[in-house]
């Protein structure tokens, strides 16, 4: 069984609060941190890309229109990494 080492860590620390306290505080934590890294993870895939060269932008009679590709989830975590693609 290979798992990842953010996976390692949620199990680690959902079995060692199951025993150190109670089996609601480990399976909660474990729930709460597997969200935390699903977002953290999600939030790295998104990726974008300025699409300059696309058809559709050679006939614009605008030049401050833009065209953007956006590949990956697209959720409130993944909005500070868009946000900043965009700005450059």
């Amino acid at each position: 069984l290979r798992l990842k080492n953010a996976d390692s860590f949620i199990l680690a620390a959902t079995f060692a609060l199951t025993v150190l306290f109670d089996l609601i505080i480990g399976v909660a934590t474990g729930l709460l941190l597997a969200f935390v890294f699903f977002i953290r993870r999600m939030s790295e895939a998104t990726r974008i890309h300025n699409q300059e060269t696309h058809p559709v932008l050679a006939k614009r009679e605008d030049p401050s229109v833009s065209m953007y590709a956006i590949e990956g989830p697209l959720f409130f975590g993944s909005i500070d990494s868009l946000e900043s693609s965009l700005l450059e």
